[in-house]
């Protein structure tokens, strides 16, 4: 699992009950993980992409929007990647998960070649 903090929101304006501050971290989990150890009573699973369709209290749609747009700029210039997918997988499943975040389609060929001249794979 990769866990980081987000960032501390703290602005007076943005519970009306009074002032609150909320720390805020977002994970990376494997799919195999989570479903084996969530409590599904406590938890709802959305998709990604269908984030924006929802409505959240005070302010913690601009705190995921947020942490979306740090996830996007991970993805830009780390591996971060690998922490959702199992050891062993698919160039396809890599490129998949990669469009799912990014929000767009990437070539198929020019994405294999990009992945390989960062020589962080070991192809099996």
């Amino acid at each position: 699992m990769y866990k980081e903090q987000l960032y501390t929101f703290g602005s007076p304006t943005r519970d009306t009950r009074g002032h609150v501050i909320a720390v805020c971290y977002y994970a990376l989990v494997s799919i195999d993980s989570f479903l084996t150890k969530v409590d599904f009573t406590k938890v709802d699973i959305v998709k990604f992409n269908d984030i924006g369709k929802y409505r959240f209290f005070y302010d913690h749609d601009s705190i995921i929007h947020y942490a979306k747009q740090r996830l996007e700029w991970k993805f830009e210039y780390t591996n971060i990647a690998k922490e959702i997918l199992p050891k062993k997988f698919r160039l396809s499943s890599l490129q998949e998960v990669y469009e799912i975040i990014m929000g767009k389609k990437y070539d198929k060929r020019n994405f294999q070649k990009k992945i390989f001249s960062l020589k962080l794979l070991q192809e099996l």
